[in-house]
C-alpha cells in the first residue's frame, strides 16, 4: 500500500448546492485504489442557527409555519451532507449518496464499493467530486485520502 494523495479543504455555507472537483494522479502499476472521504463537523446543535435555517427553507418553499409550535426534535440537530463521485481517466465510474461523514470507497477491476463500477486502475488523472448538498454549520472540512495497492 502506498499513499498516493491527501487533501483537506475548508468549505462554508456559501458552498452549499455546489460541486468541488479534486484531481489526483495515479501512476502505473496499481491494481486497487482505496479512497477515504470525510467531512466534519456533521451536525449543527445551535438551536438559534437551526431554527433560522429551517425557517429559511419554509420561506423558500412559500410556506409559513410557526417553528415555536413544532417540537425541536423535528429539526434538531441539523446535519451537513456531502456525497461523492469518482471519475477515472476514462470517465465517470459512480456516486455514493450516503449521509455518513466517513466513507471508504474501493475501486478495482475485480470489484468496487456500492455505487461504483468495477474499473481497472489506469495511470492518469482521477478525480473525486464532493457534491455539497447541504452545509448547515458555518464551515466544515472535507478530506480525501487515496491509497494505491499493487
Amino acid at each position: 500500500m502506498k499513499k498516493l494523495f491527501e487533501k483537506t479543504i475548508k468549505i462554508t455555507e456559501q458552498d452549499a448546492k455546489s460541486h468541488i472537483c479534486i484531481d489526483f494522479f495515479v501512476p502505473d502499476g496499481y491494481q486497487k485504489l482505496v479512497i477515504d472521504t470525510s467531512y466534519s463537523p456533521k451536525y449543527e446543535y445551535d438551536m438559534a442557527r437551526c431554527k433560522a435555517f429551517v425557517q429559511k427553507c419554509y420561506i423558500n418553499a412559500d410556506r409559513e409555519v410557526d417553528l415555536d409550535l413544532l417540537p425541536t426534535s423535528s429539526y434538531l440537530p441539523l446535519a451537513n451532507h456531502v456525497s461523492w463521485s469518482i471519475d477515472c481517466p476514462d470517465g465517470y465510474i459512480g456516486t455514493k449518496h450516503l449521509s455518513k461523514p466517513f466513507q471508504k470507497h474501493t475501486i478495482s477491476a475485480e470489484g468496487a464499493s456500492e455505487g461504483f463500477l468495477p474499473t481497472p486502475i489506469r495511470s492518469g488523472k482521477w478525480s473525486v467530486t464532493a457534491s455539497i448538498n447541504s452545509i448547515v454549520t458555518p464551515w466544515a472540512e472535507i478530506t480525501i485520502k487515496v491509497e494505491g495497492y499493487r
